[in-house]
């Protein structure tokens, strides 16, 4: 059984209040956060820039010890962003929470994590990475 989400942004060191600020936030998007799964965290200028990141970087590389791989053919499928980031969160639960800026910061955090919620009420696909090198639109999970 995974840690807690709580559990999740502890260990990676962030401190209680942004914790209880994260948390919030996904209740309010009605997350199920017993299931929910921290993904990334990223740091960027504004909302828009942290999701072009995140896809752009994130998707192909590993979150702590998980690995999420998108078929070549979605980017390509989204002609802008929104779109992207849509499917990502209808079909795959994906969501992301801004934390406050500090005055001397500048770039602002903003968390990404993964389970059901209104948009996507079904846990999401989360399957065990079987080997296998093709990729696909499913959420791809290193044990």
């Amino acid at each position: 059984m995974s840690p807690s989400l709580a559990d999740q942004l502890l260990g990676k060191g962030m401190n209680e209040l942004d914790i209880s600020l994260v948390l919030a936030r996904l209740q309010d998007e009605h997350y199920q956060l017993d299931t929910t799964e921290f993904l990334a965290d990223v740091l960027a200028p504004n909302r828009i820039q942290a999701i072009e990141t995140f896809i752009w970087v994130h998707l192909k590389a590993s979150f702590v010890g998980k690995a999420f791989a998108l078929d070549p053919s979605f980017l390509k499928a989204h002609v802008d962003w929104a779109s992207a980031w849509r499917q990502l969160r209808q079909h795959h639960g994906i969501g992301c929470v801004q934390l406050p800026k500090e005055p001397d910061q500048t770039l602002v955090q903003f968390v990404f994590v993964a389970g059901p919620n209104a948009l996507c009420p079904d846990k999401p696909a989360l399957n065990r990475d079987q080997g296998d090198s093709t990729c696909t639109d499913q959420l791809i999970w290193e044990p």
